[in-house]
């Protein structure tokens, strides 16, 4: 077998071997992101509860924008959830698939190399006995070696060719599944930050309407009346 050949059996090994690494690596952080969200949106309920008690003790306009308030956070957090369970199913098990794949190619590769091993112990083999002198070769021996080195090289072909045709069908397919991966993450996060903010401006609309009462409006212009008449004794 050619070193050529070899060394690329070797390479894909290899490739195979870090991008499955790669992969466990990325799975275990986003679902420890995944975890982080989901604790977040279950951590809400006191923040909420305050908001909703505290807006009974305000003004009417006010305690109704307050109460917004607070739906909308519970709304925004119900949402974080969903998205969380939607981006278990659309990115995390895919993800797993992928690997498990992969795990599956990797194999195949094995395989393609202990038919490679196999193919160069018996081309040793035979080469050490037809490097014998002619009066200490053994005819038989030879035509057996010679059958074996058939054997394996049939063999590794056919590995080989069933691990090339694998690792080419695996690569359609991550390309594939990752392409579809990050369309869902897309779609997810849009949808989730869309509703968020649709809900922050009803928070906006709702406080646009609280009404300031004219007494205070006065209050405050007397207020303002008074100080600039201080002032001035100041200044005289």
């Amino acid at each position: 077998m050619s070193k050529l050949l070899k060394n690329l059996i070797e390479n894909i090994s290899s490739v195979l071997g870090l991008k499955s690494s790669a992969l466990k690596e990325l799975i275990k952080e986003n679902k420890k992101y995944l975890e982080v969200e989901f604790d977040l949106a279950e951590k809400h309920d006191d923040a909420i509860n305050a908001l909703k008690e505290y807006s009974i003790v305000e003004d009417p306009s006010l305690s109704e924008a307050l109460e917004t308030l607070a739906t909308a956070y519970k709304d925004i957090e119900l949402a974080r959830k969903e998205k969380v369970k939607q981006l278990e199913v659309k990115f995390i098990n895919p993800l797993q698939e992928l690997l498990e794949e992969l795990l599956i190619k990797q194999n195949e590769i094995n395989e393609a190399e202990k038919a490679k091993e196999g193919l160069d112990k018996a081309q040793k083999k035979l080469e050490k006995e037809d490097s014998k002198a002619s009066d200490k070769k053994d005819p038989d021996k030879l035509e057996e070696l010679k059958s074996a080195l058939a054997i394996a090289k049939k063999q590794y072909e056919n590995e080989d060719k069933e691990a090339q045709k694998a690792i080419e069908v695996f690569n359609n397919r991550r390309i594939a599944i990752l392409k579809e991966i990050l369309k869902n993450i897309s779609e997810i996060e849009k949808d989730f930050y869309q509703k968020a903010v649709e809900l922050t401006i009803s928070v906006k609309l709702k406080a646009e309407d609280i009404e300031i009462k004219e007494e205070e409006q006065e209050e405050e212009t007397n207020l303002e009346d008074h100080e600039e008449v201080e002032n001035d004794k100041v200044e005289v």
